[in-house]
């Protein structure tokens, strides 16, 4: 029997579930493999592990992985800017809140009440 090989959207299926279940480490580790193996990533992909890292206030992580998706290469969508945001005001780091809040206007997303909702709450 052919064993089943992991792929983007398997992967980020298992993160996007590490999220929901609010297990932001166990997120962080499926990325960190899938890194490892050199498994593509998207934007998909990174929105569930940003996602993780929102829900639990771990704006540090959140901001490392903006910069791993600049080395990717990977554009950060509206939803990822949005999880970043949130992910640093749970923190209470509202400088970096309002310093992703700027890219998005730099990046020329929409700056929506979804969007300033996240930086003030």
């Amino acid at each position: 029997m052919n064993e089943v090989q992991p792929d983007v959207i398997t992967c980020s299926s298992a993160i996007s579930a590490c999220e929901k279940a609010a297990q932001w480490e166990n997120a962080l580790q499926l990325f960190r493999e899938m890194a490892q193996s050199h498994e593509e990533t998207d934007v998909v992909t990174f929105n569930a592990v940003i996602g993780a890292c929102e829900r639990a206030g771990a704006w540090k992580n959140a901001l490392q992985l903006f910069g791993v998706m600049a080395q990717t290469s990977i554009e950060p969508n509206q939803m990822t800017v949005r999880a970043g945001i949130s992910a640093c005001a749970a923190g209470g780091e509202w400088t970096q809140a309002l310093r992703l809040l700027g890219a998005m206007s730099q990046l020329q997303m929409e700056l929506d009440t979804f969007t300033f909702n996240a930086a003030i709450t």
